[in-house]
């Protein structure tokens, strides 16, 4: 029965979702115009606040003026305008009530509030829309339609401003309109109370159980190496999964959270030894998940352990705005060119709109969503491929120099410098923190110093708990995605750096001093063989 409501819902989407599928193949054939179309109606939205005003910004200004007029910001420049906007909560830098203020790391400390207005959150279910309409007519095919969408937990307490706004969404469902958040849930094999859990653990073994039991045909989540985790921590606690799974419920604090009967054969594949996971998640089809970029190691370990699956690539998308939509078919992310102005800064500075993108490129992206960012420069570089229709694909290759992101963390070096400031190191020795990758694509952080700090113990626990005051960072550590932070002494540290970056074609006089390295692969060359215990001695965080 569940199965032929599924293929009638399913077909009903379809349907309802079919005119906005044609209208963005449309929009992708003709991206200029659809480009321009939405910059009109974005900059009619941005000529009506104050930031707008401070710039000159008038209706009906068309891209050279806008070009012309604004400047391309990053958060630090928009920093003020946003503490007014939350002072005084009119339409100072974006049009129209904010909802909501959703937090995310900052570059120069440890959080930024991205305020969220009607017109931002339909740009985010509208891109939802188009995946889930591509899936419904090139994914794989559905037989129950259940889906295992890791919902990012609340670790923190709820906030609110000084005006009672929120900040931080209670669910990623919050990105949704209510009719498509009521009929997701009818899919969805994990309750949206999971959000409400603050301890890691607990949430792990909710997240693991309902994994386990919801026998789910997709799995999505942001980065693979949280998937990894997962599967690990069933290897780990197989036994409580199992009770869990044979009592019919989980009970963590205070909560209870209910798990579909035990289901035989999955249950013995649970007992075996090495674990069988085609034979534990057996309906699983499709996991969508970052595969690009940093990410792209620990997703090749995750297709290995689950080499049934297509994985599908994560869009690009920002806590500011979403920016490109995977398609199912050709398997890459173009940009959503009717909903969001898209800007590309290739390698010498110069800007380009996004369909005068040429094949193999490189480029830094700088969007303006509907909601007041106007030519924000997120920090994400992407490389144009193929064309669908006249637009190009947009493919995710990293963050920008200053940026250290493995698992979603998002370490600027801004933000590492003021942390090392606060550190008892020798005050004229070199100190550099390092991101260092795990064979299965969870990582963790290496101070690397040329001299041993007085109290070396007590610097990695100080330094995790620095690193911390960084939203993401401290998600990813609570989580398992990255291991505690380490010291270790290197003689000649920065010469040794210096060699490193120089084998790899940088002029040394062109190396600017940072304290933080953001490729693992350089990290990797500076240890090389030392990485021993003796000629780099180290010390590790407790956790």
């Amino acid at each position: 029965m569940r199965r032929l409501l599924v293929r009638g819902a399913t077909r009903a989407m379809a349907c309802v979702l079919a005119g906005e599928h044609r209208a963005f193949a449309n929009a992708l054939r003709t991206p200029r115009t659809a480009q321009d179309a939405a910059l009109r109606r974005i900059v009619d939205g941005l000529a009506d606040t104050d930031y707008g005003r401070a710039h000159g910004v008038r209706p009906g200004d068309g891209y050279d003026a806008f070009r012309d007029k604004l400047p391309v910001v990053s958060y630090d420049d928009l920093a003020p305008w946003v503490e007014r906007q939350a002072r005084e909560e009119g339409s100072v830098l974006v049009p129209g009530p904010v909802r909501v203020y959703e937090k995310t790391s900052g570059s120069s400390g440890p959080a930024k509030h991205v305020p969220y207005t009607t017109p931002l959150r339909r740009a985010f279910d509208r891109m939802f829309r188009l995946w889930l309409a591509d899936l419904l007519a090139d994914g794989p095919y559905l037989s129950t339609g259940r889906a295992w969408i890791s919902i990012s937990p609340r670790l923190d307490a709820p906030e609110r401003t000084a005006r009672g706004v929120p900040v931080g969404l209670s669910s990623d469902l919050d990105y949704l309109e209510g009719g498509w958040r009521w009929l997701l849930r009818r899919f969805l094999v994990l309750p949206p109370t999971v959000a409400q859990m603050r301890d890691p653990e607990a949430l792990k073994r909710i997240l693991a159980g309902h994994l386990v039991a919801g026998r789910p045909e997709i799995v999505s989540v942001w980065s693979p190496s949280f998937l990894t985790v997962l599967l690990d921590w069933i290897t780990g606690h197989r036994e409580a999964v199992l009770s869990d799974w044979r009592t019919g419920a989980i009970r963590v604090e205070g909560s209870v959270f209910p798990l579909e009967r035990v289901v035989p054969a999955i249950a013995r594949a649970l007992e075996r030894d090495p674990i069988d996971w085609r034979q534990v998640l057996p309906d699983l089809r499709l996991v969508s998940c970052w595969t690009d970029g940093p990410a792209a190691p620990a997703a090749a370990h995750l297709r290995q352990r689950l080499p049934w699956v297509i994985f599908q690539p994560k869009g690009l998308l920002a806590t500011e705005a979403p920016i490109t939509v995977p398609l199912a078919g050709p398997g890459v992310c173009v940009p959503l060119v009717h909903d969001v102005f898209v800007e590309l800064a290739d390698l010498s500075g110069a800007i380009h709109r996004v369909d005068e993108a040429e094949p193999g490129a490189e480029y830094s992206v700088i969007v303006t969503p509907p909601g007041g960012f106007a030519r924000y420069r997120l920090g994400d570089r992407v490389r144009a491929g193929q064309s669908i229709g006249a637009t190009r694909a947009l493919t995710f290759v990293g963050r920008d120099d200053d940026v250290s992101d493995m698992v979603g963390e998002k370490l600027a070096e801004r933000f590492v410098r003021g942390a090392l400031a606060g550190l008892p190191l020798v005050a004229d020795s070199f100190r550099v923190l390092v991101p260092l990758r795990e064979p299965d694509g969870r990582g963790r952080y290496l101070l690397v110093v040329d001299r041993a700090p007085a109290g070396q113990d007590d610097v990695p626990v100080r330094l995790d708990a620095l690193l911390q005051q960084a939203h993401r960072y401290r998600e990813a550590r609570r989580l398992g995605q990255l291991a505690p932070p380490a010291v270790a002494v290197l003689s000649h540290a920065e010469d040794r750096l210096l060699d490193v970056l120089a084998s790899r074609g940088i002029r040394r006089g062109a190396i600017k001093p940072s304290c933080l390295v953001g490729d693992p692969e350089v990290s990797q060359d500076l240890l090389d063989s030392r990485w021993n215990g003796r000629e780099v001695p180290v010390r590790e965080s407790a956790g």
